[in-house]
């Protein structure tokens, strides 16, 4: 028996979307399958076509197959890209016009600062960030915005465009028009830090299941992928085996960590946590973005849902 997903967790990414997705599958009244199975975003986080791993509704629905999804009340898409088209909204509601979402935010400028260090975590060269230093990356976004200055090879370019994927004024015109605002509700990463239990309790008077104390942990970490021999094993491991993952995932058995443990790691380098002449710059570019997160919020906060 195929279920159809009725919520689904957007918003951009480093904003606590891995650790929402984790806490919401130990809940006893909701299924995860796995957390971005990333078919209606497959147009904006994929490049070429040919490299989405699930390109039919029938491979999507797949994943939502199985007495564990059935017995739920909630059956979870946290493919996050969604929220930035339009296109990707209008065919979750065509498939289910009654469909949840939950959205998370984060203060623009830390989001790209910390969506910077996640590109430091690759060894392939097509997916790592050029530079370390995320004021010299910021100052690439001239040259990218004219098709320059990218990763070598890179068939994902949204993701290296900061100043696209934290302008959340160009986005949340649209979430607000196609989704009825009794479905919607916007976490900030703030409380989701500050007060994750508060956050969690608010969110279940949200989607009306019952209360289960769930403790928040902290997922997907920044750090510097150290290029190594064994790195480069570990993620020619990962990029092959994706099909199998999938597979093995739609099949209700979520191994997509299996390859990481033999990553070489280390912390993210010292500079990333002090102000800069571009820090200072990006701030005003995203002060427009902190203005639209700062609106929605007061109108859709998962917070009014609470005690």
């Amino acid at each position: 028996m195929s279920c159809i997903p009725n919520l689904f967790v957007i918003g951009a990414p480093k904003c606590g979307t891995t650790a929402l997705v984790e806490a919401l599958s130990r809940h006893p009244e909701i299924y995860v399958p796995k957390k971005e199975i990333r078919y209606f975003d497959a147009r904006t986080f994929y490049d070429f076509p040919e490299d989405a791993q699930v390109r039919t509704l029938d491979q999507y629905l797949r994943y939502f197959d199985s007495n564990s999804a059935a017995r739920s009340r909630y059956r979870v898409d946290g493919s996050v890209f969604n929220m930035y088209a339009a296109s990707s909204l209008q065919d979750i509601l065509a498939l289910n016009a009654n469909a949840k979402f939950v959205l998370t935010l984060r203060d623009p400028l830390d989001a790209a600062k910390s969506m910077h260090m996640q590109r430091l975590k690759y060894h392939d060269l097509r997916m790592r960030e050029v530079s370390e230093s995320f004021a010299d990356c910021w100052k690439l976004l001239d040259e990218r915005r004219v098709g320059r200055g990218f990763p070598p090879g890179c068939r994902n370019r949204f993701l290296f465009r900061y100043d696209l994927l934290y302008d959340y004024g160009l986005y949340l015109p649209h979430i607000e028009q196609l989704v009825p605002a009794r479905n919607l509700a916007l976490i900030d990463y703030a409380d989701l830090v500050r007060r994750p239990g508060e956050t969690l309790e608010a969110l279940w008077r949200f989607l009306g299941v019952e209360r289960h104390p769930i403790s928040m942990s902290r997922e997907n970490n920044s750090y510097v992928v150290e290029p190594n021999f064994l790195s480069k094993l570990s993620e020619r491991f990962v990029r092959r085996s994706a099909p199998l993952r999938h597979a093995l995932a739609a099949a209700g058995l979520p191994i997509n960590r299996i390859g990481r443990a033999m990553i070489s790691k280390r912390s993210a380098p010292p500079a990333q946590s002090r102000a800069s002449d571009v820090d200072a710059i990006a701030s005003a570019e995203f002060s427009g973005s902190a203005a639209a997160m700062a609106d929605t919020l007061s109108k859709y906060s998962v917070m009014k849902w609470a005690t």
